[in-house]
């Protein structure tokens, strides 16, 4: 076997001898291809598995993220509480108390001496708030009373003012009034000039006290002789029933010729008045008549206020 080739291999206490042939390098040759491609078949098959298991994991991861993902959005708008809507505050409206505007009218136009006047309030206030009224004639004399009527002994020019108030506010317009001289009409004319009064305070209560003591008027006759009889009569109106203070009787004068304007001072002893009645205001009414047909020929009612 010259063919035969025998190599030997000491490896430690193993000798490794191999004989070979062609017939067997052949079959050597054969096994190694076969050992390879099971080399191959066996490990890539198992590496192959390997990144197949790792994809299907990583997508399995994409999936499972995605689906938190969403299962995350579904519980937040399920777990979302509804918000109260914002309620807008209104801004603090600051209201402004206005003045009121004061005005009057008064009629006649031309009024007269020793004749009635009558005043009109015609005072405004944009907030429609009650007002109060202060009236100053210019004479002296004042009134309180929304639409008073005043008499003006003598003429001559009066500034007549009125003061209006919604109790914080006030405003005043003053006028002029131009009264003229009473014609002579042919008819008996009474007219009150002044009246006095004396005021006092009761010692055991406190309580004020005021009374009238005189009446001052002038009688101008211009009808025909006569013979006056005045009566003076003071009352208020703080009781239910008209409260009246008589004098202590009629007096009556001598006789009155036509064309004559004289004038008289009566005292008198009237009741005195408290503070119980009406602010103290009374209204003083003289009374004139003919002595012989006790014919009421005029008379004059004033209010008046204790000082």
């Amino acid at each position: 076997m010259a063919n035969n080739h025998i190599f030997e291999k000491d490896k430690g206490d193993i000798v490794l001898k191999l004989k070979l042939s062609p017939q067997n390098v052949e079959r050597a040759i054969y096994i190694i291809i076969i050992l390879v491609l099971a080399y191959f078949a066996f490990f890539g098959s198992i590496g192959c598995d390997s990144v197949k298991t790792n994809d299907t994991t990583g997508a399995a991861a994409v999936d499972t993220n995605a689906e938190a993902v969403v299962e995350e959005e579904e519980a937040s708008a399920e777990t979302t509480v509804e918000e109260e809507p914002v309620v807008e505050e209104e801004e603090a409206v600051v209201v402004t108390n206005k003045a009121p505007v004061a005005d009057f009218s008064f009629s006649p136009s031309s009024p007269e001496e020793d004749k009635n006047v009558s005043f009109e309030d015609e005072s405004t206030d944009e907030d429609g708030d009650d007002l109060t009224q202060v009236w100053k004639f210019g004479d002296g004399k004042v009134s309180s009373e929304k639409d008073p009527v005043h008499v003006y002994t003598n003429s001559g020019t009066y500034n007549v003012s009125l003061t209006v108030s919604d109790g914080e506010l006030e405003n005043t317009i003053s006028k002029e009034l131009e009264v003229d001289k009473r014609e002579l009409d042919g008819e008996f004319h009474l007219i009150v000039d002044s009246v006095k009064s004396e005021t006092g305070e009761y010692e055991s209560s406190g309580i004020k006290w005021g009374k009238i003591t005189e009446v001052t008027f002038t009688i101008d006759n211009q009808k025909e002789d006569f013979m006056p009889k005045i009566e003076v009569t003071t009352y208020n109106m703080g009781s239910s029933t008209m409260m009246k203070n008589r004098l202590r009787g009629e007096v009556i004068y001598s006789e009155h010729e036509v064309g004559s304007k004289r004038q008289h001072s009566l005292e008198v002893e009237s009741q005195p008045f408290t503070d119980d009645d009406v602010d103290k205001v009374v209204f003083v009414k003289v009374v004139m008549r003919d002595k012989s047909t006790d014919e009421i020929l005029d008379f004059v009612e004033e209010e008046y206020n204790f000082p």
